[in-house]
């Protein structure tokens, strides 16, 4: 269980004077937020103000194996630490990728800081935990839709109150950029198959690009372009090792979201239905929403939902959002007495700044955050019937 101490007043660094406050508290706080494509490391100070960045490779175990992982994290934290005296170090916190398998965590709790014992503090959390410590300082979901998917959501006591999906690209990742990929290769091969795979109420076979001469042959050709492949028979080498490869599978995303802007109707249908999908991971919480973000005693009817959206796909989102609203629509429909605002707002800073939060609690420490400052608002969606 992950506990924040609330935010104290944020001041400017002129107010506090940074140079003279440094001199004084030399502090500082190691933050590594990691994923299947890349990672990224901070060290800090009290107030957050990032002394280094350091970015390599990707570091999910999962994915990639504990041996790279293990690598990558020791080149990090190795790089941040020439900058400072190593004792003034007070903690080093993490939210990986693959870090919700316990064994995973008790290999890197091991493993990691026996090679640094200046550092007596170490927290190793899930992805989503950093993505929301940076960038919500009470109750609120996070969202993350970037090669895979996942959803958390917290209360105002900053406790986990449970997850929806991260259960990986075989069975989960749904709206993510690799269950996007793989969705336009599934419809592509069963379109040319005939073979009737319906998957949800918009129904494939009933959209109106679907049977239509070339429907999907600006997908397809791009298909093959992107995995350098003369036909779609070859591409089932792709789906198996050694050329299976989940970040530049769920890459083809990326193709696909630029046919979308230009017009390709499958494609559009591609990222409403990938809206679509990440909107039922908010609503797999709608039991929680009156006792999380509500307040009975003082009369509450429309309820504020904050949703900090983490990864590449939300850039995406002007392709995401009918899909992501018809679903909320549909809720509120069949519950005409519910009204909710949702916030969706998309992380100014790295993810590893949450991190350094969170292992900063845990060595008893908090660093004050700015968190109006952390978030942009991308959008407001109003259910008030």
């Amino acid at each position: 269980m992950v506990h924040f101490s609330e935010t104290p007043k944020f001041m400017t660094l002129d107010e506090l004077n940074f140079e003279q406050k440094v001199t004084i508290n030399n502090n500082y706080y190691i933050g590594v937020e990691g994923g299947g494509t890349k990672t990224v490391g901070v060290l800090t100070n009290d107030f957050g103000k990032i002394i280094k960045r350091v970015e390599d490779e990707g570091s999910n175990a999962m994915a990639l194996g504990i041996d790279q992982t293990t690598r990558v994290l020791k080149n990090i934290i190795s790089k941040l630490i020439t900058e400072v005296d190593p004792d003034s170090v007070v903690s080093a916190g993490f939210a990986l990728s693959g870090c919700s398998n316990e064994k995973i965590k008790s290999t890197l709790n091991r493993v990691i800081p026996e090679s640094y014992p200046s550092i007596k503090n170490w927290k190793f959390s899930e992805d989503t935990l950093g993505a929301i410590s940076s960038s919500c300082k009470s109750a609120g979901f996070v969202l993350i839709a970037g090669t895979g998917s996942n959803c958390l959501l917290i209360d105002s006591d900053d406790t986990p109150v449970g997850t929806c999906g991260g259960w990986g690209h075989l069975f989960g990742d749904d709206g993510s950029a690799f269950d996007i990929s793989r969705r336009a290769l599934q419809i592509i091969y069963n379109a040319r198959d005939k073979f009737d795979n319906r998957r949800n109420s918009l129904d494939v076979r009933n959209q109106s690009w679907y049977g239509n001469h070339g429907s999907t042959s600006a997908c397809e050709e791009a298909m093959l372009a992107y995995f350098e492949v003369d036909n779609r028979r070859d591409m089932v080498s792709h789906m198996y090792p050694p050329l299976f490869n989940k970040t530049h599978f769920a890459g083809f995303a990326k193709k696909i979201s630029e046919l979308a802007c230009k017009g390709d109707e499958f494609c559009k249908y591609l990222f409403k239905e990938a809206g679509m999908q990440l909107g039922k991971h908010i609503l797999a919480f709608a039991e929680d929403f009156e006792s999380v973000f509500g307040n009975p005693s003082a009369g509450d009817k429309t309820l504020e939902i904050p949703i900090i959206c983490e990864g590449s796909v939300w850039k995406s989102w002007n392709l995401l959002k009918g899909g992501f609203t018809e679903v909320l629509s549909e809720y509120h429909q069949s519950s005409p007495d519910f009204h909710a605002v949702y916030r969706l707002l998309l992380p100014k800073i790295t993810a590893a700044i949450g991190a350094a939060r969170i292992g900063a609690k845990y060595a008893g420490k908090t660093l004050q955050l700015n968190f109006e400052q952390n978030t942009e608002l991308i959008d407001e969606i109003r259910m008030i019937n």
